[in-house]
């Protein structure tokens, strides 16, 4: 049983169960606890300057009022976790899942707070002044503001949400109004950049989707899967043009070369892809290859398969 006000400063505490801990005002600053669970703690007005709670669980725990200064949250987990009025300035929330946060009047400048999902946050007056954002969503949070006044109250970014397992690459058009996302379940999908509606799936692959790209005029999808081939796509239809093996493509790009024309002079379009194949030794086969539109002649014709 820890009290009230205890000072625990400098502590080593990683890994430990503490959930449920009750104890207003107390004091973890420098203290370490990675890997620690405080679920449900009461931490009202509790010091945590300069400590470590790097991949911590801190679901619905409050530590309202309390002092983070300086403090690294890496990848907690913080659903549903009250920061009102909390001193939050200089910390780290890289990576961190902070989904239903509380946070109004709560001081996050020059804060990291970058790849964290804030989804249906409430952050009414927080300061953000020189916080880095860097990747970060927050779809359906409420009184989003700044005191810099360069994010907007209502931000308009949203997750993109319907794959069944980890999306492995993603690329936008050309025109910047869509983005099409290679999944590890499988499909592509094509999503509308402003609201982040999914406008159609791509299926055909049999394995992991890993690389995809858009034709330079975007109305073509190209894509590259574990199953070892590579799959032409029209963009707005959703029709599989064809497949060509690409065995292990990992990434591939879609460009145009200035320095090749073809026979009714125009410029030429080039696929370009990575085969990471593995040799007779076993270790991999990093060679760049390239299609050029000579050798597809379904480029020209866009028959779909049958």
């Amino acid at each position: 049983m820890i009290p009230p006000e205890a000072n625990l400063k400098g502590a080593q505490l990683s890994g430990e169960n503490l959930t449920l801990l009750c104890a207003d005002e107390i004091d973890f600053r420098n203290a370490v606890l990675c890997g620690t669970t405080l679920s449900l703690a009461v931490l009202g007005k509790a010091r945590f300057d300069g400590a470590r709670l790097d991949d911590a669980i801190l679901d619905n725990a409050s530590i309202a009022e309390g002092s983070l200064v300086s403090t690294s949250l890496h990848r907690i987990k913080g659903r549903h976790l009250d920061l009102n009025h909390a001193k939050c300035s200089n910390a780290c929330f890289d990576g961190a899942d902070l989904r239903h946060l509380q946070a109004s009047n709560t001081d996050f400048s020059g804060a990291r707070i970058r790849l964290t999902r804030l989804a249906e946050s409430q952050l009414a007056a927080a300061n953000l002044a020189s916080a880095d954002l860097t990747g970060t969503t927050w779809p359906r949070s409420h009184g989003f503001a700044s005191s810099s006044g360069l994010l907007p109250v209502n931000p308009r970014i949203a997750g993109l949400i319907g794959h069944s397992g980890w999306i492995l690459a993603c690329a936008f058009s050309p025109d910047g109004k869509r983005i099409v996302t290679a999944g590890y379940d499988s499909t592509a999908r094509l999503w509308d950049a402003d609201s982040g509606k999914e406008i159609r799936r791509f299926e055909g692959h049999s394995g992991g989707i890993l690389a995809c790209a858009f034709s330079p005029d975007g109305k073509r999808i190209v894509t590259a899967g574990d199953d070892s081939t590579a799959r032409l796509w029209d963009a707005d239809s959703g029709i599989e043009f064809f497949a060509r093996s690409a065995a292990g493509s990992s990434w591939l790009s879609w460009s145009l070369n200035e320095n090749r024309w073809d026979g009714e002079g125009e410029l030429t379009e080039w696929l370009r892809y990575e085969d990471d194949s593995e040799l007779p030794t076993g270790e991999p086969n990093w060679v760049t290859r390239h299609w050029l539109a000579a050798d597809l002649p379904e480029l020209r014709s866009l028959t779909p398969l049958s």
